[in-house]
C-alpha cells in the first residue's frame, strides 16, 4: 500500500521528492513514518538542539531589557519569540535568525535587510519594527506583537469565509500593498500565512524577508525563484522579473482561497507551478454559488497569466472586488475577533504596579514601603559548554516588589573552583581556566 506524505504544518500532499510543501512553502524534513515534519515543529524539547541554544544566547544578549517568553513561530530562516519589554511594559516580538543560516552568503544581509525595509514602511496594516540587534553571535530584531492568528489558521479552521469578512481582509492588505509599492517594495511572498489577523479584526502583513526594494536592483538574479508556489505568479514561476502586479496576483490567490476555502492550483511543487503558467484556476462559484459575479471577475482578472492584463494597480483592484472594512457594529467583525484569538493565550494584563488606595481615617495607617527592598534575584546560566580559555559575562537581575527591577542593586560573585573558574569581579566576566 502507498504511503501519503503529509506538510505536517498545512496538510498538504506532497511526495517524496519535493523539498517544500507547494502549498505553505515550509521546507520539509522527511520522518520514518507517513508525515512530513516542517522546520517550525522539529526538535522543540530537544536540549541538543541548535535553537534551545539560541534561546539561552537571546536571553543573555537581552537580560535586563527583555524577558524572552514562548516561541510564536519558526520558519526556515527564524524563529519568532514573544518578549516582554521591561522598561516600556510591552509586549514585543523577536524575531531570531535561524543559526544554521549564519554562514550562508548573504543571509544575514538579506536578514537584516527585512528589518530596514520594514522600519521604513509606517502603515497599520504592515508590522513595525523597532529596532535590530546583533549579540552573542545573534542576529535578530524586535518588533510589534500581533495578539491574533495568521489567515491561514483562520482557512484552516473556518473553511469558506463570510464574502463581508473576504471583502475587509482584502481592503486593509490591499491598503497595505498600495502603500508598500508607492514605496517601491514588493513583498514577493504575499500568502495566508503571512497575513496576521489580530484580535480587533486587523489584517496585519508580516515578513518581508524576500521583499524587493526598487533602490537595490541586485537584491535577486533574474531565473533566481522566490515565493511560495501555490501563491507565486507566473512571472515568479518563469524566474522573471516581478513588479506589484506580482503582488497582485498573489493576492488574488489568497482572496480565491478565501472565498473557496482551497488554493487555486494543488499538487507537487512543479505541477502547482506549471499550473500557474500554464493553466485557468476552476470558476469560483463551483466551489460558492453565492460569490457574486463581479466578485469572481475581479479575482479572476487579478490572477491574469500577463500582468498586462491585470488591473493597473491596488487601488483598482481593490474597487473591482468591492473591498471595504467591516462597520463597527457589523455582527460579522465579533465573529472575525473571536477568530483571530481561537486557541491563543490569554493576556497576562499589565505588569505595571497599582497605585496605593488613598488614606482615610478609617483606613489603617500604610505601612512603609518596601519599594527598592530586593525580592528575588534572577542569575542568567552560563553557556551550555565552555572550552578553556572561553569567557561569559556574570549577569544578574535583581526585583523587587511585584517583579520591578532594581538595577542600582550591586551582586558579588564568587566562586567555589577558583582552579576552574577564574572571576574578575570589576569587569563581571568569569574565565574557563581549567577542564571542570
Amino acid at each position: 500500500m502507498a504511503t501519503t506524505l503529509n506538510c505536517l504544518k498545512c496538510g498538504e500532499i506532497i511526495r517524496p521528492a519535493d523539498r517544500f510543501c507547494s502549498r505553505c512553502g515550509d521546507e520539509l524534513v522527511l520522518s520514518s513514518g507517513s508525515i512530513a515534519l516542517p522546520d517550525s515543529e522539529a526538535a522543540d524539547d530537544d536540549p541538543d538542539s541548535p535553537w534551545a541554544e539560541v534561546v539561552q544566547r537571546l536571553r543573555r544578549a537581552t537580560f535586563g531589557e527583555f524577558d524572552i517568553g514562548r516561541e510564536l513561530g519558526r520558519g526556515g530562516m527564524a524563529a519568532v519569540f514573544l518578549a516582554h519589554e521591561l522598561s516600556l511594559d510591552r509586549e514585543v516580538a523577536i524575531k531570531v535568525m535561524s543559526p544554521g543560516l549564519l554562514m550562508g552568503a548573504g543571509m544575514i544581509d538579506r536578514f537584516k535587510r527585512e528589518a530596514i525595509t520594514i522600519a521604513h514602511l509606517n502603515h497599520p496594516n504592515i508590522v513595525s519594527c523597532y529596532s535590530v540587534r546583533q549579540a552573542e553571535g545573534l542576529h535578530f530584531f524586535v518588533m510589534r506583537y500581533i495578539r491574533g492568528r495568521s489567515l491561514e489558521q483562520l482557512i484552516q479552521d473556518a473553511g469558506k469565509l463570510p464574502l463581508v469578512i473576504v471583502r475587509s481582509i482584502l481592503c486593509q492588505v490591499g491598503s497595505a500593498l498600495t502603500y508598500a509599492h508607492r514605496s517601491r517594495v514588493v513583498h514577493r511572498d504575499i500568502k495566508p500565512a503571512n497575513i496576521l489577523i489580530d484580535e480587533d479584526g486587523n489584517a496585519v502583513v508580516t515578513d518581508f524577508g524576500i521583499a524587493k526594494v526598487a533602490e537595490l536592483p541586485g537584491q535577486t538574479h533574474t531565473g533566481a525563484l522566490v515565493g511560495t508556489p501555490a501563491y507565486m505568479s507566473p512571472e515568479q514561476c518563469d524566474g522573471g522579473e516581478v513588479s506589484g502586479a506580482s503582488d497582485q496576483y498573489s493576492l488574488g490567490a489568497v482572496a480565491y482561497e478565501m472565498v473557496t476555502g482551497v488554493a487555486p492550483f494543488t499538487g507537487s511543487t512543479l505541477t502547482v507551478m506549471h499550473a500557474q503558467v500554464e493553466q485557468a484556476p476552476r470558476p469560483l462559484r463551483d466551489y460558492r454559488a453565492d460569490c457574486p459575479p463581479e466578485f469572481e471577475a475581479a479575482i479572476l482578472r487579478m490572477m491574469a497569466k500577463d500582468p498586462a492584463d491585470r488591473f493597473a494597480n491596488m487601488a483598482e483592484a481593490k474597487a473591482a472586488m468591492g473591498a471595504t472594512p467591516l462597520m463597527e457594529d457589523d455582527p460579522l467583525l465579533g465573529e472575525l475577533c473571536r477568530l483571530a484569538v481561537a486557541g491563543t493565550p490569554p493576556r497576562t494584563g499589565t505588569r505595571t504596579p497599582v497605585g496605593p488606595k488613598p488614606y482615610s481615617r478609617e483606613s489603617p495607617a500604610p505601612r512603609p514601603s518596601l519599594a527598592g527592598q530586593a525580592r528575588s534575584l534572577v542569575i542568567l546560566p552560563p553557556p551550555a559548554e565552555l572550552t578553556v580559555g572561553d569567557g561569559f559575562a556574570l549577569v544578574a537581575l535583581v526585583r523587587g516588589e511585584r517583579g520591578v527591577p532594581l538595577p542600582g542593586k550591586a551582586v558579588e560573585w564568587s566562586t567555589d573552583a577558583p582552579h576552574v573558574l577564574h572571576i574578575d569581579r570589576s569587569r563581571h566576566v568569569a574565565t574557563a581556566v581549567a577542564p571542570g
